[in-house]
């Protein structure tokens, strides 16, 4: 004689193991959803970067990375430079500019009008 009372208690075993088993399936689906969700926001985010300036095309002084004027940041951020290059390279072209004008004082001094 089979015991019925031993075989609802595996038959009740089983379809709870069977619940557990799709609600832990439904966890992975979830969370592979959102590792995919992450993934896609990431690259979308690399892919086309929001900024406050970003409808803006024209030369502008950044607020956030400046030490005078905040000239060299707003460069910078527009041509996507660090700022340092950007200094560097200003710092550089200063100094050579002012080294011609510097020069331009010794110079001998001749008419360029025809008379």
């Amino acid at each position: 004689m089979i015991d019925l009372s031993k075989e609802s208690t595996k038959a009740t075993k089983i379809k709870e193991l069977e619940k557990k088993l799709a609600a832990s399936q439904q966890e992975l689906k979830i969370k592979e959803l959102e590792n995919e969700i992450a993934k896609n926001r990431k690259q979308i985010n690399e892919e086309n970067p929001i900024t406050r300036t970003a409808g803006y095309k024209g030369i502008y002084c950044s607020s956030d990375d400046k030490y005078f004027l905040g000239l060299c940041g707003g460069l910078a951020h527009k041509f996507g430079l660090p700022v340092a290059v950007v200094r560097l390279i200003f710092v550089i072209a200063s100094s050579v500019i002012g080294w011609i004008y510097f020069a331009g004082l010794f110079l001998p001094k001749l008419p360029t009008k025809n008379f």
